[in-house]
């Protein structure tokens, strides 16, 4: 199994409301993969709880697939793109980690 996992944090030009807004719609975007995208066995996405530290990053993205050839077959599926091209046009910071379980 591979579980890939990313983490986006909103500039901090954006108010708190926007970036309530923004988060929601990402979420939403993110989770709209389910049942889309037959190489992703699991898929959760978490936000950074209000009483925690404002430096950590505002988002998580969990995800599983079976090998690294189902997870390069994901970065390239019309559907998860889709989601890609909204979430590049925010203004944010971005790091992700592959690895094997």
């Amino acid at each position: 199994m591979i579980k890939h996992l990313v983490t986006w944090k909103l500039d901090e030009s954006y108010s708190t409301d926007e970036k309530t807004e923004l988060l929601k719609e990402m979420t939403a975007q993110l989770n709209g993969l389910k049942g889309k995208v037959e190489v992703l066995k699991h898929l959760s996405v978490h936000t950074n709880s209000p009483a925690a530290n404002a430096s950590n990053f505002d988002l998580l993205l969990d995800t599983e697939f079976l090998s690294i050839n189902d997870l390069n077959a994901y970065q390239v599926h019309a559907e998860h793109q889709k989601v890609v091209q909204y979430i590049r046009t925010l203004k944010l910071q971005r790091a992700a980690i592959d690895y094997e379980m």
